[in-house]
């Protein structure tokens, strides 16, 4: 970072700034006011390998030169957890919430001879099954 001409704490500030967006303004057309907003939100690692968090020698300096980015897992959509209710016996001794996993089975029926039913052919009854 020296070797660059940054610190860690230009760093960050360079990081907050350039990770939201803002109303830079508005203006009217046939009637209708339109919001003008400016900026984005940080939404890939390429963008945030590719931020400019400083100037050295007239060249800009971005963050993949400074730092290594790694993209993280994904924020988790649902969470599942599992608890004994108070009627159960258990419950003396587990009486919290534990995290869980949800896992869906499902049972498919099974068709003889699609050929034959596509084709609208009548399938005979097996015998022995």
């Amino acid at each position: 970072m020296a070797e660059n001409g940054v610190d860690a704490l230009s760093i960050m500030q360079m990081i907050q700034a350039n990770n939201g967006s803002s109303q830079s303004g508005s203006f009217v057309q046939n009637d209708t006011e339109y919001l003008v907003t400016t900026g984005k939100f940080l939404a890939t690692s390429e963008d945030v390998e590719n931020l400019v968090v400083g100037v050295n020698n007239n060249m800009p300096v971005y963050l993949k030169q400074v730092a290594a980015i790694q993209d993280g897992p994904q924020t988790p959509k649902n969470y599942v957890s599992f608890g004994y209710g108070k009627a159960n016996e258990k419950y003396a001794k587990n009486n919290a919430e534990y995290p869980a996993v949800t896992i869906s089975i499902a049972k498919v029926k099974v068709v003889r001879n699609v050929v034959a039913v596509v084709n609208g052919v009548p399938i005979p009854p097996c015998i022995g099954i």
